[in-house]
């Protein structure tokens, strides 16, 4: 079957005239334009049924709900579909007609009949490849060409505000290894790998596993197994050390558990070793038994054993326990001092930046972790009447969360955010305490006073749309950099990082259209979220309590359509970070205060009637609560302390009163000195 024969079979049936065989042209007249154009503008009206259906559907889900997507791109689709059709066979049409003219005939001879292969196996074929792939494939080159247009444009644009797009833009050039906090012995073999090809796959090696593995045996020691999750949990203001001290009698880890032993891969060394290699990588020995994991005079207690036990000077067991630890905290105590910090200095560039991301995370991850030792030393510093030891370990945990200033994204923040409010709850144990000096509170008010967290939210927002973009473009581009896969932590330890190379995502069918539109979509979000935090009535505007849905709708990224559904998605995490970061900025602005009325309370014997005697004597000038723009509230009270509260994220005073720990929205944001709390507060607890 000839492919002439083909179209002009297919020009014949009455279906290709939508049932009607009254409208076909007689065989010897030609198709004319407006015929050709009528035939194509009604494949285009009929493909809008699907896409009237799917758009009804789509409605009773609120992204979509008031849009009229998906029925354009089906009238498109199917306008395309009708322009490739018609065209082909209007061409075979008229050719047909032109030679039955020529021969003075009115309607075509006879042809013998197809042979089944013919009907069966050809038929089918042409119409696959005419009538569908090439209708597609012209449909999504017009769609990759205008989303490459628009995406061209909309990046123009950008980087005429001098956006930065990309992750070597916005990450500063690396520090020498003297002034680089990472770079200190202890956390270095966070960072340090390179890439080995092995058998045509890519894997990631650490140079030093055994000083990874280090670093977990430090952040998971058995005193925190059964540490209280919540470091303020009762109502005095004060760390509960008894946990802890029932951690460090009933949890002796021994030599086979998987903290002091680490399998080859989960270590990130290479696993095509010879059958004689050791499938374990151990701790060394001496390390094993100064962090107390090879403890075997002791055996495990139960839960119940465990809450047994008598404690009667739980901070003296705590102190003497992380005494074994005092080369490591010292270490990193010094180098809390050095001014700057980048775990990802002098990577291999030919990693994609989620691969550098991971890398990153998994140090930030043992960061945070050390940090909760120095929490829980001053802590217990504080407890024996150790004050000056309290207030070292606080200044080094505030600079601690600065060890994560120069990230570039957003989960890299959230954990400085972490790392602030562990800070901010030692400064709130040692104010309650009442054991610091003038002295040392106008030092502590220094440290909170530098923490604004509202340029670090902006400079992860486009750090998100940076590695956003370069994912995006790694779809896009024939080859993509080293990519990386978060291997599951097995045998209790850790999760690793096990190196792939990326699969190739090019092809004459990719829908690169879809990707940049997705690109732009994303860069709109960032842009907006930006233009509210550099709005000067921000985060006083997060009071409106606008719900997602509205920002989305003023974003124009709402109703929701293929291209923005993406950006939709990633919306609330963002939305959720800007409140995490107002709620860290207001709580400063809190612990100022709280600073000021200590000093206050030191020099006049009790707590003032108002904050306004603080400035100019305490504090050079009286911080606004961050959320109203207004004063802070608060009151004394009968028992010699004080209130001192922000309305929250809801914009309302409720008086003081906490609703949900866990929930930002909920409530007011409240300095826990000793108060009451509410009674849902209460159950909650």
């Amino acid at each position: 079957m000839t492919l002439q024969r083909f179209l002009n079979a297919a020009g014949d049936s009455r279906w290709l005239w939508f049932g009607r065989g009254s409208w076909k042209p007689a065989p010897s007249a030609a198709i004319s334009p407006g015929t050709f154009l009528l035939q194509v503008i009604g494949t285009a009206i009929l493909a809008c049924v699907p896409g009237g259906v799917l758009a009804l559907i789509l409605q009773r889900t609120p992204q979509f709900k008031g849009g009229l997507w998906p029925l354009p791109e089906f009238a498109a689709l199917g306008f395309i579909i009708g322009l490739v059709v018609f065209l082909l066979v209007t061409v075979a049409w008229n050719r047909r007609a032109a030679r039955l003219r020529a021969a003075g005939l009115t309607s075509p001879p006879a042809l013998p009949p197809s042979a089944w292969w013919q009907r069966w196996l050809v038929a089918p074929l042409y119409v696959l490849v005419l009538f569908l792939v090439t209708p597609l494939a012209a449909a999504l080159a017009l769609d990759n060409a205008l989303g490459t247009a628009a995406w061209n444009r909309y990046r123009t644009q950008l980087l005429a505000r001098g956006e930065r797009l990309t992750f070597a833009e916005l990450e500063s050039a690396s520090p020498p290894d003297a002034e680089n906090f990472a770079r200190t012995p202890l956390l270095r073999p966070m960072s340090e790998f390179s890439i080995v090809v092995t058998n045509q796959r890519s894997e990631l090696v650490w140079k030093d596993p055994i000083g990874r593995l280090r670093l977990q045996a430090l952040t998971h020691l058995p005193f925190r197994n059964e540490g209280s999750p919540d470091p303020l949990g009762t109502n005095t203001g004060r760390m509960a050390l008894d946990p802890y001290a029932r951690g460090i009698r009933s949890e002796p880890f021994r030599l086979e558990e998987s903290v002091v032993l680490a399998t080859r891969s989960q270590l990130g060394l290479p696993t095509n070793v010879p059958p004689a290699a050791p499938d374990f990588v151990p701790l060394p020995r001496d390390l094993a038994l100064r962090y107390g994991l090879l403890d075997t005079n002791r055996t495990r207690l139960s839960t119940e054993e465990s809450k047994a036990l008598v404690i009667t000077n739980a901070a003296a067991e705590v102190l003497a326990f992380l005494k074994r630890l005092e080369p490591e905290l010292q270490e990193i105590a010094e180098a809390s001092h050095r001014p700057r910090s980048r775990f990802t200095a002098g990577w291999n560039e030919s990693l994609s930046p989620t691969a550098r991301v991971d890398i990153a995370l998994s140090a930030y991850a043992r960061v945070k972790g050390l940090t909760s030792l120095f929490r829980v030393r001053a802590a217990a510093r504080l407890e024996q009447g150790d004050a000056a030891g309290a207030l070292a370990d606080t200044r080094t945990l505030f600079r601690l969360s600065q060890s994560m200033a120069e990230d570039p994204t957003l989960m890299g923040l959230l954990v400085r955010i972490a790392q602030d409010a562990i800070a901010m709850s030692m400064l709130k144990e040692g104010i309650a305490a009442r054991q610091w000096t003038d002295a040392q509170l106008a030092e502590c008010q220094a440290l909170v006073r530098a923490i604004d967290r509202r340029e670090s939210l902006i400079h992860a927002f486009r750090g998100e749309r940076a590695l956003g973009l370069e994912m995006l473009e790694s779809w896009i581009r024939p080859s993509s950099p080293f990519e990386l896969t978060l291997v599951p932590p097995t045998h209790g330890s850790e999760a690793n990082l096990s190196g792939i190379e990326s699969p190739t995502r090019s092809g004459f069918f990719q829908p690169r259209g879809m990707y940049r539109r997705w690109q732009i979509a994303q860069s709109q979000l960032v842009d907006h979220l930006i233009a509210d935090l550099q709005d000067p009535t921000w985060p006083q505007r997060l009071t409106q309590q606008e719900s997602t849905e509205a920002f989305l709708h003023r974003a124009g990224l709402l109703p929701a359509t293929r291209h923005t559904i993406l950006a939709i998605q990633l919306a609330p995490a963002l939305d959720r970070a800007a409140g995490k970061a107002a709620r860290i900025n207001t709580t400063a602005r809190l612990a100022e205060i709280a600073c000021a009325l200590e000093r206050h309370r030191l020099r006049h014997g009790q707590f003032p009637e108002t904050l306004d005697v603080l400035a100019p004597t305490f504090l050079d000038r009286l911080p606004a609560d961050p959320m109203t723009g207004k004063p802070f509230l608060y009151r004394r009270t009968e028992d010699g302390w004080f209130k001192l509260w922000s309305v929250g994220l809801n914009g309302r005073d409720d008086g003081g009163t906490m609703k949900r720990r866990d929930n930002d929205q909920h409530g007011d944001w409240v300095w826990p000195v000793p108060v009451p709390i509410s009674k849902e507060e209460t159950r909650l607890l």
